[in-house]
């Protein structure tokens, strides 16, 4: 069965720290120790590691069952007077405990061994607060859990089968009867079923007195109806008018059912119709929407495309453009070079052409030299055939002649040297003046080629700047474009915000408006019979809060305050009214109503003196706004009451002395008669102010439903449309920065030339100024130079006149002049011989090697940047070509752009057309609806008019199967009535009677004329027909005067015959199984009290003569137990007898404390008999027993423990007697070096013993062997 192999406690009550307890032993097991250790704590932790609750520990709270050493100190330094106290059962201690702090947790480990090799760990813990834990070998359970696997085992916690406690042997002893048939119920475990069997019994006594009234009932209403006979000739007459009158209404409510369900058939075929013809529009919108979303891409995408070719458009012009400029750069270059070349050709033909011409020159000149030479021989042989002459023709001789001629010579030698002088002077300005004037033509060609460039630079500048400004302007509407675009995209996500925000504000306000509307669903059904007396009853004319209203909003709060519940209440024209839309609420159960009737209602007079307080102090009457024709009602609501803005004014003039009913502030704050304060009006402003506030509702679902549809046209955040035209004007303005900064560069380059040029053409137009103030200064001087020249001639040919006298100076001249002539000749022999020699020397320095190779360099040279030309020309074709394909390309996307912007704009015309077919369908959609609405509302009304009047318009067998389902009823038939399954009307909307909609009406009544009523004034017609007829019946109907109470009085006593049948049927049901009920939980109960009192009753007797034998009296004694009540034996008490050794037979509590004591072990050996623990624990059982009666108890208990099937037992005991029967023992004690905490040895006395014996049984032969 299994027994406990120790237990580890844990900071449990005296136990400090973790203490092993064990192992215990198979058998008996004594705990022993001094008062005040803590044995009954070991008990504790026993019971609490088994589940009990703290109240069997003795302790309040499981938290007081925590080690607190401080506490354990406390009562180690007190004067204890036994162990109870010790244990921590004082008061004292326990307000100690209570009082101090938890420091720490406890925890018990009890080790149960279930088998030879199978341990059960079952451990309970107790945190700080108190809180208990469950665990069976480390696994977490619930208490119940865990109670369910201690009772696999045997071990109930609730009956305790495991424990008996200090002092409950004598209880046990001292109980009454009633008190031991709880104590077997509990160890049966009937009492589990005393809760059934009480409820199941009091509902059989229920029943039984339901049938008893419905049998006195039966009684009283057929006494009822025996004397209720009687006379009826003109009820019958006036029945049949009823009759008749009954069946015109149902005529006339059959004649518009069935126009109205006709009418409904062909709105629903309408509705019908729309409903496919307008989902069709929606799909086709669904489809255009695709489309348009297919389109919207391809569009995005081609812009793209589009982008993609204008920015390569503009790299190929870029490239164009630059190699534009390479090849005016180059061909600049090859001018240049062609230049150079033509120069150095040029220079090489001038030097081949320079040597054929020196060497023919070399030859003139060689020819010439000796031309003059025979020049010069044939001017001496003249100069002396002219002097001869000379002599001749003047008689003077030769030497005369040369005497005047050297003396001319001599007197014109020295303007003759002044003549050469300047003649030389004049050479040399002549000279000076070639060069002045050659070095002023080539400063002024130069001064023009640098002007051409400096036009050609200019030119070339303006065309950038000209780029420039349209690259600028391109710029400046990429960047707006960008900006657009941005701001576009920062206003569409602004804009977009903004209007989620709007949106969020105004679902916000919505959902505040609906929390004020929120209404119960009692409500809302009230405020639908509302609606439907308000169409029923003219006189109705509607609430409190629907008749009027505050002046300003701001006296709603305060004006709600004072109507408070009489807001709701209903105003009538009459008191008829009233009764009327009284028995409808009662009919449709929708609850009750206030109603305010107008002829009869008789307000209170207004006071006109409140009108004259002052300051904010206003009438409530006055704040509101109304029909005069509602006064009374209104007046008859608000009274005399007053509203105000301030509290402290309010309080002014309520506590001020005035005769004031009600006060109120506007922010709801109501100061009563009396003078009570309640402040604010959260739940009774609800209703009227969601009603005044019902138009606000209805602006703001309108504004949110703009908000919604702005937010719809913006489309998605950030869709790819938006994205694809941000980035286009992206790159568009990049790419246009950088043709910019290229041309900007390409400007400032030709700029800083044309600064370069101009500082040249300054240079040279002062270097011209001061060459042309040169060459005129050379001019001037070579003009005085020749004038001087021309002077000195004149005077030395006056000088020579003079002297030769009337010689002729052309004689002399003639001598001159051969003279001249020979100088001449010998000068320009000089002169041909220096040339000859020159051109000797020229031909001999220049080296026609160098002039070919410079001009192979040039040819080079030019054909190298012909190759570079022709290579830029090629590249130009490519790019121009590239661009012609490019501008091919973005035409033909223009086109395809065009064709999709065409094809969207038809699809928007498509959509926007479909949505205006789709408007105008949802709005006859919605028109046809309304007027199912309207058809069903009519239905409802026909319907309430039906049940008010109570038409059947059913065909006669189902009304007559209703008819006998009524009967059976009685009068539950309204009951029943909404009971039923609840059905669909023609609308679509749920009716609570499906009479009108049903599928069996009595359309027989209905003629051809009735049926074929097409039109609005046919039907007008026959409804006028009908009434007439049936006013006409009515009108002999009111005529009468019959006596209806007698049939009516015998129909409702039937009717109540026919439900207290039902009843008592019922009742009749309810009490067999009741009954049922009660028998089954009786006889289960009295099996288990039974079978436990049956085994304890055999068993008791020889544990009670187990208990008592002795050598003296051998047998022992006797005892029995009886029962009080034999068919509910737990009803009844039990009667415990024993008949002691040489003893007369009695009551157990006329016995000694020890026969008490041995009478109660005897009784709870044997319930523990039935109920087989595996273990048993008891605490100080042999308080009571004598020494002979406690050497029975510790013999019983040691022969039990040592049976062939023997059970654990472990008892605290303070009696040395008791110990000698132990198999082991267990001794507890206070360990002062531990905080006085409990500590346990424990002692096997069997091993002991044999140990003993064993060593003696080996000492003894050794003492017995011969020497």
């Amino acid at each position: 069965m299994g027994r406990i192999q120790r237990l580890e406690v844990e900071n449990f009550k005296s136990y400090g720290g973790k203490v092993c307890i064990g192992p215990f032993v198979e058998g008996f097991t004594a705990v022993i120790g001094p008062n005040g250790v803590g044995k009954s704590n070991l008990l504790d932790a026993l019971g609490f590691a088994l589940g009990l609750p703290a109240r069997f520990l003795r302790a309040q709270r499981l938290a007081e069952l925590i080690y607190r050493k401080s506490d354990h100190d406390v009562v180690h330094g007190q004067e204890v007077a036994g162990e109870h106290n010790v244990d921590g059962a004082n008061q004292s201690h326990r307000e100690t405990a209570v009082a101090g702090h938890a420091d720490g947790c406890a925890s018990v480990r009890l080790f149960l061994e279930v088998a030879p090799d199978q341990v059960l760990i079952f451990e309970r813990s107790i945190e700080t607060k108190g809180v208990a834990s469950y665990q069976v070998n480390g696994q977490p359970l619930s208490s119940e859990e865990y109670a369910d696997k201690l009772a696999e085992h045997s071990i109930l916690v609730k009956a305790r089968n495991f424990l008996v406690f200090q002092n409950e042997v004598e209880d046990i002893a001292t109980k009454s009867g009633k008190a031991l048939s709880a104590l077997f119920e509990e160890i049966s475990g009937s009492a589990e079923l005393r809760n059934e069997y009480d409820s199941a019994l009091a509902e059989v006594r229920k029943a039984e007195q339901r049938l008893h009234l419905c049998a006195q009932k039966k009684r009283g209403l057929l006494a009822e109806k025996k004397q209720c006979r009687a006379h009826c000739d003109e009820a019958e007459r006036y029945n049949q008018l009823q009759q008749q009158i009954a069946k015109i209404r149902k005529l006339r409510v059959l004649f518009q059912l069935f126009h109205l369900k006709k009418d409904d058939s062909e709105a629903e075929e309408s509705t019908q119709g729309l409903e496919r013809e307008l989902e069709a529009l929606r799909a086709r919108r669904v489809t255009i929407a695709s489309d348009l979303e297919d389109q919207k891409r391809a569009l995005a995408s081609m812009r793209r495309e589009q982008a993609a070719l204008e920015k390569r458009r503009q790299a190929l012009e870029l490239s164009l453009e630059k190699n534009l400029i390479q090849q005016a750069a180059k061909r600049s270059e090859a001018r240049a070079a062609e230049k150079r070349l033509s120069m150095e050709q040029k220079a090489l033909d001038n030097l081949r052409t320079n040597r054929t011409r020196s060497r023919e020159e070399i030859h003139a000149l060689e020819k010439a030299l000796a031309e003059v030479g025979e020049a010069l021989r044939a001017l001496n042989e003249e100069e002396e055939q002219a002097l001869a002459e000379l002599q001749a023709a003047h008689g003077v001789d030769s030497s005369a002649v040369r005497r005047l001629r050297d003396e001319a010579v001599a007197s014109t030698a020295s303007m003759r040297e002044m003549l050469t002088t300047a003649e030389r002077a004049t050479a040399a300005l002549r000279a000076m003046h070639k060069t002045e004037a050659q070095k002023l033509a080539a400063l002024e060609r130069r001064f023009r080629e640098l002007e051409i460039d400096r036009d050609r630079l200019s030119m070339q500048i303006e065309k950038i700047r000209a780029k420039i400004q349209d690259a600028e302007r391109n710029l400046e509407e990429a960047r707006i474009a960008d900006q657009k675009a941005r701001r576009r995209s920062s206003e569409q996500a602004q804009k977009r915000e903004a209007l989620e925000r709007a949106a969020q504000q105004y679902r916000e306000r919505l959902l505040e408006l609906r929390c004020a509307r929120m209404e119960s669903e009692r409500e809302r059904r009230f405020h639908e019979t509302l609606d439907q007396i308000m169409r029923l009853f003219p006189g109705a004319r509607g609430r409190i809060v629907d008749i009027c209203r505050p002046v300003q909003r701001r006296y709603e709060e305060a004006v709600s305050v004072i109507l408070g519940k009489l807001g709701d209440a209903i105003v009538v024209d009459d008191e008829r009214t009233a009764s009327e839309c009284i028995a409808y609420l009662k009919q449709q159960r929708a609850g009750t109503a206030t109603f305010l009737p107008l002829a009869e209602i008789r307000p209170a007079p207004i006071d006109e003196s409140l009108r004259g307080i002052g300051g904010t102090v206003r009438l409530a009457i006055d704040v509101l706004e109304f029909d005069k024709s509602f006064f009374p009602a209104i007046q008859y609501v608000v009274g005399n009451a007053l509203v105000c803005d301030s509290l402290d004014e309010a309080r002014h003039v309520a506590y001020g002395g005035s005769q004031v009913s009600r006060i109120c502030t506007i922010d709801g704050t109501l100061i009563h008669r009396s003078g009570f304060i309640t402040g604010g009006a959260e739940s009774d402003q609800g209703a009227s102010r969601t009603l005044w506030e019902n138009e606000q509702a209805v602006s703001l679902k309108r504004e949110l439903d703009e908000v919604l549809l702005e937010l719809a046209k913006l489309g998605p955040v950030d869709s790819a449309q938006e994205r694809n035209e941000a980035e286009q004007a992206h790159e568009v303005l990049l790419s246009t920065q950088r043709h910019l900064e290229y041309l900007r560069h390409e400007l400032q380059q030709n700029e800083e030339r044309a600064v370069k040029v101009s500082s040249q053409l300054n240079a040279l137009h002062e270097q011209v100024s001061k060459a042309k103030v040169s060459e005129e200064q050379c001019r001037h001087q070579l003009e005085q130079g020749v004038a001087n020249v021309s002077q000195i001639k004149e005077r030395i040919e006056r000088a020579e006149r003079e002297i030769l006298g009337d010689i002729s100076p052309q004689s002399i001249h003639r001598n001159e002049e051969f003279r001249e002539r020979r100088l001449a000749l010998t000068s320009q022999q000089a002169k041909l011989r220096a040339r000859l020699e020159y051109e000797y020397a020229r031909e001999a320095e220049t080296s026609e090697q160098d002039l070919v190779e410079r001009v192979q360099k040039a040819t080079a040279a030019r054909a190298e940047l012909d190759t570079q030309i022709e290579r830029l020309e090629r590249e130009q074709e490519t790019l121009e070509h590239s661009i012609r394909e490019a501008l091919q390309q973005q035409e033909h996307i223009q086109q395809q752009l065009a064709k999709i912007e065409e094809a969207l704009e038809k699809m928007r015309e498509e959509e926007k057309q479909l949505a205006e077919d789709i408007s105008s369908k949802e709005n006859a959609l919605n028109t046809h609806r309304a007027n199912k609405e309207d058809i069903a509302e009519r239905l409802r009304a026909l319907e309430t008019a039906c049940r008010i009047d109570q038409i059947d318009v059913r065909a006669p067998a189902t009304a007559a199967e209703a008819g006998r389902g009524q009967g059976r009823g009685a009068g539950h038939s309204s009951d029943r009535a909404r009971a039923r399954t609840r059905t669909r009307g023609p609308s679509g909307a749920q009716s609570e009677d499906p009479v009108l909609f049903a599928e069996d009406l009595d359309m027989s009544l209905l003629s051809e004329e009735h049926r074929h009523a097409r039109s609005h004034s046919e039907r007008m017609a026959i409804e006028s027909s009908l009434n007439e007829q049936e006013q006409s019946l009515v009108a002999e109907l009111e005529r009468m005067a019959p006596n209806l109470r007698i049939t009516q009085q015998l129909d409702d006593i039937q009717q109540r015959l026919d439900l207290v049948a039902t009843e008592q049927e019922v009742a009749r049901g309810a009490l067999a199984e009741a009954n049922r009920r009660w028998l089954n939980a009786r006889d289960e109960r009295t099996r288990r009290f039974r079978e436990c009192f049956d085994h304890v009753a055999v068993s008791i007797d020889g544990v009670f003569k187990e208990l008592t034998r002795s050598e003296v009296h051998p047998v022992g004694g006797s005892a029995s137990i009886s029962l009080e009540s034999a068919s509910e034996p737990y009803l009844g008490g039990i009667r415990f007898s024993v008949m002691l050794p040489a003893k007369r037979f009695r009551e157990v509590d006329q016995l000694s404390g020890g026969e008490r004591s041995l009478a109660a072990l005897a009784l709870v050996f044997a319930l523990r008999d039935f109920q087989k623990c595996p273990f048993l624990i008891m605490d100080e059982i042999d308080a009571a027993l004598d020494p002979a009666n406690l050497s029975r108890v510790a013999t019983y208990i040691r022969g039990r423990s040592v049976q062939s099937h023997p059970f654990q037992t472990i008892v605290i005991s303070l009696k040395d007697q008791f110990f000698e029967f132990a198999n082991a023992l267990v001794g507890v004690y206070r360990n002062p070096l531990e905080g006085h905490c409990s500590r346990m040895l424990t002692l096997d006395l069997d091993a002991t013993v044999a140990a003993t014996n064993t060593a003696d049984a080996k000492e003894t032969p050794a003492d017995s062997s011969p020497s």
